[in-house]
């Protein structure tokens, strides 16, 4: 269900004057009533005002979503109010309210309430949007902004899965702005754990894809107890972590139990953490996520004690917590799963604190990959994406060798797994014989995420990588040869210390003749405590993302050319879901990453099933996404 269908233009109020949190409640029901989808509107008030007493539908950051489901709703529906001046909603922040949306759901079991809360509240963490709506001048500019974010959003939409009704409830909120399958492991870690001691979960997922399964202020006043999962990688991953946790803490005020704080954040700054969010119960590092249920049982066991002390929980970070094939949860979809073959990282790059946080790399024994990819298959699961922070170095601290191949080559034996998709490859430790499974194993698609995060000799060596440019090239052509059509993915860093117009320059020459299928790039964060944050020469944020705009802008032409290629060919295409707005099918390709990557959208006259592989020939394409056309019914 779209936002934009819901909402009347006679429900919509730009450049509202209130004075107070009953005034705006009274104008959005008489705006909700102008829509004709209220039968007793003195009912359905009453509901608004009795749902505001449980707590307050002020989310902060100046937005407000009250909402009430009665069966005095004719029709579900929205009302939208911009307020300029603001009024006070008693907001979880405390700041005033200068945008609200009011719903209106029939009482019925569906819960479009929830639907829609969701929808709106992924929309609304977007800064820019809210500020667009804030400045709309007509209804329509409104609606149109409203349209364009919806559209953009509904390729990647999900099911929004909802908690079920357990005596011992907990919400998690886990994520990483730059990454996606490391956000799914870590929701997948948690849901693990809480099926083993009878707990119902729900995981929000905030990943570079944007945020899914979002909790609603139902469920987070139900819940014991919320778990904030954190990231420390690059500055505004921290920033996240921070608001996330502080936001979190603002419900400590109303019903929420206990808040626990567990990643990187919370392993990299454990000696401070207490001091400066004195509302966390507890936390846990990196090698400690699997402690998480019996520290809130021991939460629980200290009720009433007072002046109880924090609970901290940092296992050597070098333990490396393992996930068992029998309480393995799947949590990605029925059809795909993310395997994590190792922990840590012993690269020690002068940009990146990692190593430090996440300890030295360690392999998980293949037999237990084997038996946890057994299960996966058992359970569905076709396409499995290999993750670590990084692959290629599989099995070297085991078996005195690199494994990747050799586990590759296992798990394609394996019934069920019809796709094998491997990420986080650095060129430096790609090696024959793994190139060689590219051309030999029909189930490992000839798609590899390679970071390179740079070209050039100079900047390499400062950033402490172990290769170099002509190392580099020679690793791009034997994929090549090996496998012709692969899909080359990688990751750079615009603004590294000491970089000049010349290495930019040079980089974008590198990826003008090397023409990579996909390419990812971030802006230099400078990372207390790694050694280039000391380095001079430090690149001023402007010139830094000026380079970064300069070489999307570039990739973008030549993913465009690379996408023409395909046009009029016939592609097999993994079926993710249905998109009922565009009623097109939406999956992906071999070129495709769950997440990260585009998205082909399918047109189709009979039903399709998520995970089915079907053959879709290709009509027009962007630089990102294609849309095409059934070939036949024959499928995987």
């Amino acid at each position: 269900m779209r936002i934009t269908d819901l909402l009347d233009k006679k429900s919509i109020y730009l450049g509202a004057k209130v004075n107070s949190k009953e005034e705006i409640l009274d104008r959005a029901v008489a705006l909700m009533a102008e829509s004709g989808k209220i039968a007793d509107v003195d009912t359905y008030r009453k509901g608004v005002y009795a749902r505001e007493q449980e707590g307050t539908t002020g989310i902060g950051e100046g937005i407000a979503i009250p909402h009430c489901k009665s069966a005095a709703v004719k029709q579900a529906g929205l009302a939208a109010m911009v307020i300029p001046d603001g009024v006070d909603f008693d907001s979880l922040d405390g700041e005033p309210v200068h945008l609200l949306f009011l719903i209106a759901a029939p009482d019925t079991a569906d819960n479009v309430h929830l639907d829609v809360l969701s929808k709106l509240s992924v929309l609304l963490m977007d800064e820019d949007f809210t500020n667009a709506l804030k400045s709309a001048k007509t209804v329509d500019e409104f609606l149109s902004i409203i349209d364009k974010a919806e559209n953009g959003d509904a390729k990647q939409e999900e099911a929004i899965p909802t908690i079920s009704e357990a005596s011992k409830k907990i919400l998690a909120v886990t994520g990483c702005p730059t990454g996606i399958a490391h956000t799914y492991m870590a929701a997948e870690a948690l849901e693990k754990k809480a099926k083993e001691l009878g707990y119902a979960i729900k995981v929000e997922t905030r990943g570079s894809g944007g945020a899914k399964n979002v909790l609603t202020a139902e469920e987070i006043k139900e819940a014991d107890a919320i778990i904030v999962n954190t990231c420390s990688f690059i500055k505004d991953a921290m920033e996240e972590s921070v608001n996330t946790v502080l936001e979190m803490a603002k419900l400590k005020q109303q019903n929420l139990k206990y808040l626990i704080v567990t990643g990187c954040m919370a392993q990299r700054f454990k000696d401070e953490i207490f001091d400066e969010i004195p509302e966390i119960d507890a936390c846990l590092g990196t090698s400690s996520f699997d402690k998480i249920l019996d520290v809130i049982e021991e939460l629980k066991a200290r009720d009433g004690i007072e002046d109880a002390e924090e609970i901290s929980v940092y296992d050597d970070i070098d333990r490396l917590a393992t996930i068992t094939e029998s309480n393995k949860v799947i949590t990605s979809g029925t059809f795909m799963g993310y395997l994590k073959i190792a922990e840590g990282c012993d690269k020690f790059c002068t940009y990146c604190v990692i190593p430090h946080i996440r300890g030295h790399y360690r392999s998980v024994p293949m037999e237990q990959l084997l038996k946890e990819t057994e299960y996966m298959a058992s359970q569905g699961i076709e396409e499995l994406v290999l993750v670590a922070q990084e692959t290629t170095c599989y099995g070297k601290d085991l078996y005195g060798e690199k494994r990747l191949h050799v586990l590759v080559r296992e798990l394609a034996k394996i019934d069920g797994i019809k796709w094998i998709r491997l990420m986080y490859c650095y060129p430096e430790e790609i090696y024959d014989e793994l190139i060689d499974c590219f051309k030999e194993e029909p189930k490992l698609l000839h798609y590899i995420d390679m970071p390179m995060q740079h070209s050039e000799d100079a900047i390499l060596k400062r950033m402490g990588r172990r290769t170099d440019r002509a190392s580099i090239e020679t690793v791009i052509g034997k994929l090549r040869e090996a496998a012709p059509d692969i899909a080359i993915r990688t990751s750079l860093i615009a603004g590294f210390p000491g970089e000049t117009q010349e290495d930019h320059e040079a980089l974008m020459a590198f990826l003008d003749e090397q023409e990579l299928d996909r390419v990812g790039v971030f802006t230099y964060s400078r990372e207390d405590g790694t050694p280039a944050a000391t380095f001079e020469n430090q690149i001023d944020e402007e010139t830094a993302e000026q380079w970064r705009n300069e070489i999307m802008e570039l990739q973008q032409e030549i993913s465009l050319d690379k996408n023409e290629t395909f046009v009029g060919k016939i592609m097999q295409v993994i079926i993710e879901g249905y998109s009922s707005d565009d009623d097109v099918y939406v999956g992906r390709t071999y070129r495709d990453a769950p997440g990260v990557d585009g998205l082909v959208f399918v047109n189709c006259d009979y039903e399709l099933m998520s995970g089915q592989i079907v053959d879709v020939r290709i009509n027009e394409v962007g630089p990102y996404d294609m849309i095409g056309g059934i070939v036949d019914e024959s499928a995987e």
